[in-house]
């Protein structure tokens, strides 16, 4: 599953290079600058243990007006909202990232 989410930020450029190493036994991820300050500002979890949220496809709104990510948990796996929306798909909502 932490493939799964790392891949999605790479794709959706939050993150560099995502490169897992049976070496290690995990993954490493390279952080992504623009003009000496970090792609990413913040972020905040949403379903935890003690609470799960989900959301039907048209629950799934923008975050930070367009300019943030909300990462879902689907039947069709890990997914960004863009992407839940264009499959038709809900889910658990993992986490936003702006």
């Amino acid at each position: 599953m932490t493939r799964a989410v790392a891949e999605v930020l790479s794709k959706e450029g939050y993150v560099g290079e995502v490169d897992s190493s049976k070496k290690t036994n995990g993954i490493t991820v390279s952080l992504l600058y623009k003009n000496g300050r970090p792609v990413i500002n913040g972020a905040k979890r949403i379903s935890k243990p003690s609470r799960r949220m989900y959301m039907g496809v048209h629950d799934i709104q923008p975050v930070k007006h367009g300019y943030g990510l909300v990462v879902l948990s689907t039947p069709q796996g890990i997914l960004s909202g863009k992407e839940a929306r264009e499959k038709k798909v809900g889910g658990e909502v993992l986490f936003e990232i702006w």
